[in-house]
């Protein structure tokens, strides 16, 4: 899906471009899943299940979201860059709130 939007709003600039950013884009979105999850929740187990760990957990684990499609679109030359990734931004936020929340709750009880 992710792949698909990258490669869709690239696609004025080239078949070519497209192909890059969407590859690009949906190899991430496959792998980011599984580590931005693991990096969430590791950060959160060490920095404990209080407020402040939840919020700098949340804050770490975006950061890794983001820097890691910047890097691949980067190397990729990709024209469109944060409109390719801002869908994944978006859903990718959810997620991760949603994940440490849960994280949070059942160390708290």
């Amino acid at each position: 899906m992710y792949g698909g939007w990258a490669a869709f709003v690239n696609s004025d600039h080239g078949a070519a471009m497209a192909w890059r950013a969407g590859l690009g884009q949906g190899s991430y979105a496959f792998v980011s899943t599984w580590l931005v999850t693991a990096m969430a929740r590791g950060a959160l187990q060490r920095l404990g299940a209080t407020p402040a760990g939840l919020v700098l957990s949340f804050l770490a684990s975006f950061a890794v979201m983001l820097s890691f499609p910047l890097l691949i679109h980067a190397v990729l030359g990709t024209i469109d860059v944060w409109e390719a990734i801002a869908p994944g931004l978006v859903w990718g936020s959810g997620y991760i709130a949603f994940v440490l929340w849960l994280d949070y709750r059942g160390r708290r009880d």
